[in-house]
């Protein structure tokens, strides 16, 4: 019996951890001038600091996705037969960021390249998960009592503490 409910509460244990994601998400709509989608576009996401391409492949809504991909900038490179490639320079994605970059492809040679730089911030349209970045320059800035990582937590806007968990913050009632 007590085997039974140590297994039971190992596995509910490992649910409040679910939730929690240090990657980040691309996705969008490849697309031609006309607004129509470019089916089989090859979409590949580059992690500049640490040189890793991934590659995904467009549906036939011309809809690609990248998930888990760590924290980074990014260079993301579009090419399709009988378009000009297309690179979106300086893309920064954050922890638990859902970005989404459409992208439109010219109709050309594969041999033009067309490179976009400075683009505006990513919104997360997607979803209403929050993530935050701690540096680790401001970490060891900042005045943590007792070094306890968990109260980093609390430098997010809008996460609040409870009455239950003391020292932590607490909740009006």
């Amino acid at each position: 019996m007590r085997v039974g409910v140590a297994v039971v509460s190992l596995l509910l244990s490992g649910l409040a951890l679910y939730g929690q994601s240090s990657t980040a998400s691309l996705r969008g709509v490849v697309t031609d001038p006309t607004q129509a989608v470019i089916p089989g576009a090859i979409v590949t996401a580059t992690d500049i600091l640490r040189n890793i391409r991934q590659t995904a492949t467009t549906d036939q809504g011309g809809r690609y996705v990248f998930t888990q991909l760590q924290p980074s900038t990014y260079q993301i490179r579009v090419e399709a037969a009988g378009f000009e490639t297309s690179v979106v320079s300086d893309v920064v994605l954050q922890v638990a960021q859902q970005a989404t970059i459409n992208l439109e492809l010219k109709v050309g040679t594969p041999t033009t390249s067309v490179e976009v730089t400075g683009a505006a911030p990513l919104l997360n349209m997607t979803s209403a998960e929050m993530g935050q970045v701690v540096e680790n320059a401001y970490i060891r800035s900042i005045p943590l009592i007792d070094r306890y990582f968990v109260r980093l937590a609390f430098l997010t806007p809008g996460v609040v503490g409870t009455n239950t968990d003391p020292g932590l913050g607490t909740t009006a009632r």
